[in-house]
This record gives C-alpha cells, structure tokens and sequence, in this order.
C-alpha cells in the first residue's frame, strides 16, 4: 500500500470547555484554521488531542465532524491511543466507517511491553483494519522504542506506511530509511528537531506548536524541505524557546496555551491534566507572547476565546 502523506500534519487540539467537557463547534473550527494556513493534513485524537482522556463516543463525535467538515481536501489521520490490543483493533474497525484517512497508532499506555509484545500488538492492529498505519514512536511519552529493526519488520505489513519519528535521534531517519526505503514515509515528530529531521530525509511534519504560530512553523517546514539551511537553522534558533515547549512533559498544557494566547480556543485540558499555574505559566506566557509581539498582523482568522483571560 502506498500513501501521499507528506507536508505538515497538525495535531489538533480537542477544545474542551471550562468544566473539562468536549467543545465540539470549538474543535471544528480550529481543523478548518489548520487547512486554511496549508496544512497537507489533519490528526485528531493524538497526543495534543488528549486522545488518552477521551471516551469512545468522545473520539467518535470528532473524526465523524472532522471527516464531514474537511470533505477529502486533506487526509484525516485518528491517533490510536487505547489501553489493550483488543481495544486498539476495535477503535481501528470503528474507524473504518466515518470516512478517516488513516491512523497514528501509539504502543498501549498501560504496559511497557518488550519487543515481541511490541510488535504483536502493531501487527495485530493492522491486520484489524484496511486502513493505511501511521506508527507513533515516541520513548519517552510511552516507555517503549520502535528502534529501526523493529520498524522494518512491522514495514512488512502491507498497510503499515509511515511513522512519526519522536525519539530525539535524528540518525533514525537515515537508519529507516536504510532498512525500508523509500516507500516508507518518515515523518518528523518534535518541532524542535524538525530542521535535522527533514534535512535527513523526512518527508514530512507531525506538528504540535503550529497551531498557535502556523506562519513561522510553516516557513520552517519549507526552508528545511528546500534544504535552504541557511535560512533554516537561523529560523529553527530563533523559534527555539518556542518549539521546545512541545519536547517538554506537559507539552499538552503547553500547545493549548500557546493556542490560546495566540487568540484561539481555550487552554483547559482535562483531568488528571491541570492547566498551568504559577510560574510554570508565567514561563510559557512569556515565550510565547514573546514571539507574538514579533507579529505586525495575524496571519489566519482566529475566534474569540472562552478561557481565562
């Protein structure tokens, strides 16, 4: 199976209202600012979208909305964030149904499996389904690593096409590509590294901060695709405070911030998920506002806010 996945592929926020319930209009809107700064996809229910805290029926409100707002411009991608392999084969069925592209599956939260269990359980969920897999490799998010080995030998399930390469090691690329080819698309997974990563072969972008500074993350993305490494490595320092907000461990309450400052949505994140406080907020406030006064307009239509001011 072959895929055109390629570009940058936002991982949009499920907008959440104060009393941590699913602002779905909120959700919506934010995939229709993604596809109007140019995003060449659109993933739902990832990490940033709390993919870990949404119910069932939750997950399927968004991909069916999803799905019927976007209308095939661009490829709609599911994260796959589930507690068993049962689960993860039932959700990948499901999914089948409400018109989804694709599927970003993540190693079961619940357990650090080794590498047999690994590779069962992402060979059992592409056999569950006929859609085209999208591996998340992310250690230390989920305790396990999809080294390249292990990525050749699940490359050999016909409807496993690509991976988001989170591991910090931008050798990976170059490593992957080695064992599988060029058929295999290798996304980068961190937006602080996404200059070495494409710049090593990445055909593409799994992006968190983008949704708050899409002008900068966009013009990022295409100079390290241009191999223009100039003006992307004196780029890529300048967004550095930036992008490394979504490298940290509470990159969720981070991105949502971020969003929100840039004048979209709301930063409540659910539970056990607190939204930051304190210095922690001051600290990301001041990153981020920092890159906003840099602005002389917005760059996309933005809707008002109903968190905290």
């Amino acid at each position: 199976m072959r895929v055109n996945w390629s570009g940058v592929f936002p991982v949009c926020p499920s907008q959440l209202k104060l009393d941590e319930s699913l602002d779905i209009d909120i959700t919506i809107q934010g995939v229709e600012r993604a596809i109007e700064f140019g995003a060449s996809g659109i993933i739902m229910c990832g990490g940033i979208g709390e993919g870990d805290t949404l119910s069932y029926d939750e997950k399927m409100l968004i991909l069916r909305k999803t799905t019927d707002a976007v209308r095939g411009r661009v490829p709609v991608l599911s994260g796959l964030i589930e507690f068993s392999t049962t689960q993860a084969c039932g959700y990948a069925k499901a999914m089948e149904g409400l018109g989804v592209d694709g599927l970003m599956v993540a190693p079961p939260v619940s357990y650090r499996m080794d590498n047999q269990e690994l590779l069962s359980h992402f060979q059992h969920v592409a056999k569950s389904t006929k859609l085209p897999i999208m591996l998340f490799n992310d250690p230390d998010t989920w305790g396990v690593d999809l080294t390249p080995a292990l990525v050749a030998g699940l490359a050999r399930e016909q409807n496993i096409v690509a991976i988001k390469e989170s591991s910090e090691d931008v050798r990976r690329v170059s490593h992957i590509r080695n064992l599988v080819g060029d058929d295999f698309s290798i996304f980068a997974g961190q937006d602080d590294l996404v200059v070495e990563s494409v710049m090593h072969g990445c055909c593409g972008h799994v992006a968190g901060i983008v949704m708050a500074f899409p002008e900068e993350m966009m013009t990022l993305y295409n100079l390290a695709r241009e191999k223009n490494a100039c003006a992307a490595y004196a780029l890529n320092q300048e967004l550095l405070p930036l992008t490394a907000l979504d490298s940290e461990r509470k990159y969720v309450q981070n991105v949502k911030l971020a969003i929100y400052l840039a004048g979209f949505g709301n930063e409540t994140v659910r539970s056990p998920r607190k939204i930051l406080q304190n210095e922690e907020r001051e600290r990301v406030k001041t990153i981020v506002e920092a890159r906003l006064s840099k602005r002389k307009q917005p760059t996309v239509s933005i809707v008002s806010s109903t968190g905290r001011p």
